[in-house]
């Protein structure tokens, strides 16, 4: 069994981790941070090392983004990340 884990970030400050361009991320004391990175390293490596980490990769920036989704039996596709509004 395969499961997709998708961490939505903001852009806006784009740096890595992004936690750290952030208010919350900079008031969290040096020592829990390095405890956190540390917990999610080893979990990397068991889950590379029992060949259960496929991939792990970036999305591109949201203003290239595309909304696929159908509408009865017909598809649609439109720009960017979030729907169009419409009026009805």
């Amino acid at each position: 069994m395969k499961y997709l884990i998708l961490i939505h970030s903001n852009p806006e400050p784009w740096g890595h981790p992004t936690i750290d361009f952030t208010e919350i991320g900079r008031a969290i004391p040096a020592a829990e941070k390095e405890a956190m990175n540390k917990d999610f390293e080893e979990l990397l490596t068991d889950l590379s090392a029992k060949g259960e980490l496929v991939s792990g990769q970036a999305l591109g920036p949201a203003a290239g983004a595309k909304l696929y989704r159908t509408e009865g039996r017909q598809r649609v596709t439109t720009d960017g990340p979030y729907a169009e509004a419409k009026d009805r």
